[in-house]
């Protein structure tokens, strides 16, 4: 009996192999990344931010909380729109 693997079988053989050599060398960068930022995470929590990026930090919060506000908007006009097409369960019954 033969035991020669199909083509689809080693691809599949290979690309796991290069994803695992992938994930391998990746390992120390994204461990070293990984303090970086939470060094500078305790750095922020310690010291703040500087005054500029603080007022950058909050106008791009009101800038997001006022999209969050539209699309509620948006959506709480369309589940009332759905629920005025909708007949009433109540005059069915």
């Amino acid at each position: 009996m033969s035991h020669a693997q199909s083509p689809e079988h080693s691809l599949s053989q290979a690309r796991y192999e290069v994803l695992q050599q992938l994930e391998d060398w990746l390992d120390v960068p994204m461990l070293v990344l990984s303090f970086v930022w939470l060094a500078l995470f305790v750095v922020e929590l310690i010291w703040r931010l500087n005054p500029l990026l603080e007022a950058k930090s909050i106008q791009a919060l009101h800038a997001e909380v006022a999209a969050l506000r539209t699309e509620i908007q948006a959506l709480s006009s369309n589940l009332t729109t759905k629920s005025a097409l909708e007949p009433s369960e109540s005059a069915e019954g």
